[in-house]
């Protein structure tokens, strides 16, 4: 059964926390795209991040396809959605994140972006209707999607996520003080990647090197060499870090560069295989990458591929959010409280918002089908549903219906539980009744399956170590288990989202959703 499919088309392209990158980077494959000032606001940034994502707005909505497209026009909801609308007037956007992919846990973020003059404080107050604050000396506002957002200077403005106050002022006094950067070599070195869209994460004492060793052992080419064996467990270990940069022509190309410390010249096609394997693990396939083409490059391991539009969209799924677009639009010129959204009551919801809003989940739910669509085994795309139901969360509100805001929350608590039910946690769903339940007295073994050595759901039942092929097959067995109930939260959500798009049609109109 396909999970959820859409008759219509589109024709405008959408681009999609940061949290497990894994191996799972780039670097530009066609053109040259400048590092320019993306390099001077990653001093901003703490200096005890982990991992780093750059876009360069401007830039992409410089392209030929973006100006065919119109995404400027038509894309401050749509534009790089997955990534929870990064606003076409931003310039570019810096975001530094410190993770723990042992845990599947991103513990904050701290953006940097570059915005227009008239983009100030003081307007996103007035737009958000929040006070303006002080930080440690610097004016903020607590903005509604769960951001501290900071006036670094003029034209830079600083977001701090999740929104903990006593986490936001620590930052500002380091920016007081000065004393943010310089970052990790490693993500020095990726900031000045050439690409339109850069991640990168420093992978440096990050891996386990029991699981790392039982994973290799896995990779049926080096099973019966223990010298193989031996050498490829050094090479993995000395892994640096990995850069992910992105081009947009008229299709999108990307690289992926892992480096390591050592020369891998002879290991290519078995740190393929385990990287890939990597990702299935922690169940963030991305079709394209299996059928990119791998190479070696000195001490680093090289992916050519190209990216197909929902691709992109679950790769930028991993950013955290920028400013909300409507926090402030610089085109407006008139921000008076009078022309503030809310109010009036016919300010407050409108048929616009709400299918903006609803519009957006059906793009989440419609590469999520397409991913099903295309995987070899659907279980390998558990993290996009785990990401996309945390993008749904972070979707503007302000004039939607609430009608519709509820249905995006209880979508975003089905894809929740997809992706627990793909990572072998079974689920209990009672279709008349429209609920479901999680078995909370399920103990999967399989937790700390992955090469990070740490704990997902709970305390792992196995040794995982010495019996991975058990593992494995266990926790294949318990999501194939749990087909039967994956259907019927599918068939859920599409009811649910007949029902409320037959609602909204009646309230504000046939084209309503189109």
């Amino acid at each position: 059964m396909q999970p959820f499919l859409f008759s219509r088309q589109r024709r405008i392209s959408q681009l999609g926390t940061w949290l497990e990158m894994v191996l799972l980077v780039l670097v530009a494959g066609a053109g040259i795209v400048r590092a320019d000032e993306a390099s001077d606001l990653t001093k901003f940034l703490p200096n005890d991040i982990n991992a780093l994502a750059i876009v360069r707005v401007e830039q992409i909505m410089q392209t030929p396809r973006a100006q065919q497209e119109e995404w400027a026009k038509a894309a401050d909801q749509k534009f790089l959605s997955g990534a929870g609308t990064i606003p076409s007037w931003v310039r570019t956007l810096a975001v530094g994140f410190l993770t723990r992919p042992s845990v599947r846990e991103e513990l904050w973020a701290a953006g940097v972006a570059s915005v227009p003059p008239a983009v100030t404080i003081e307007s996103i107050s007035l737009r958000d209707r929040v006070p303006v604050e002080q930080l440690n000396g610097i004016s903020a506002v607590h903005s509604h999607r769960n951001t501290f957002v900071l006036g670094l200077a003029p034209g830079v403005l600083g977001i701090w996520r999740p929104a903990i106050r006593q986490e936001a002022a620590r930052w500002a006094l380091a920016l007081e003080a000065k004393v943010t950067g310089p970052l990790s070599d490693y993500l020095v070195q990726a900031a000045q990647a050439p690409g339109h869209i850069v991640m990168a994460i420093d992978l440096e004492n990050m891996l386990d090197p029991a699981n790392t060793f039982a994973h290799l052992a896995m990779v049926p080419e080096i099973v019966k060499s223990e010298q193989l064996q031996s050498r490829l467990q050094s090479v993995v270990m000395s892994v640096r870090g990995a850069t992910l940069s992105i081009h947009i022509q008229e299709k999108t190309t990307a690289q992926l560069r892992v480096e390591f410390g050592q020369d891998i010249s002879g290991l290519g096609t078995h740190l393929q295989k385990f990287f890939l394997t990597s990702l299935h693990d922690l169940g963030a396939a991305i079709e394209d990458f299996d059928r990119g083409v791998y190479q070696t490059d000195d001490q680093a391991l090289v992916l050519t591929t190209d990216l197909s539009d929902e691709s992109l969209r679950r790769l930028m799924s991993l950013i955290t959010s920028a400013p909300s677009s409507s926090a402030i639009n610089p085109q407006q010129a008139d921000t008076s409280p009078g022309t503030s959204p809310g109010t009036s009551p016919e300010m407050q919801v409108n048929a616009a918002a709400s299918g903006k809003y609803f519009s957006q989940v059906d793009q989440f739910l419609e590469d999520l089908s397409k991913a099903n669509r295309k995987a070899t085994d659907y279980s390998r795309t558990a993290l996009w549903h785990e990401n996309f139901a945390a993008k749904i969360d972070e979707l503007p509100t302000t004039g939607v219906d609430p009608a519709v805001v509820d249905y995006g929350s209880d979508v975003a608590s089905k894809l929740r539980a997809l992706g627990r039910s793909l990572r072998g946690q079974q689920l209990q769903v009672n279709l008349q009744q429209g609920t479901l339940t999680y078995d909370y007295d399920y103990n999967p073994g399989w937790a700390s399956m992955s090469v990070w050595g740490g704990v997902g759901y709970g305390a792992p039942s196995y040794r995982v170590t010495s019996n991975l092929q058990e593992v494995r097959q266990r926790q294949a067995a318990a999501i194939a288990e749990g087909a039967r109930q994956r259907e019927d939260v599918w068939s859920m959500i599409t009811e649910n989202r007949l029902k409320v798009l037959r609602q909204m049609q009646q309230k504000y109109g046939a084209d309503f959703g189109k």
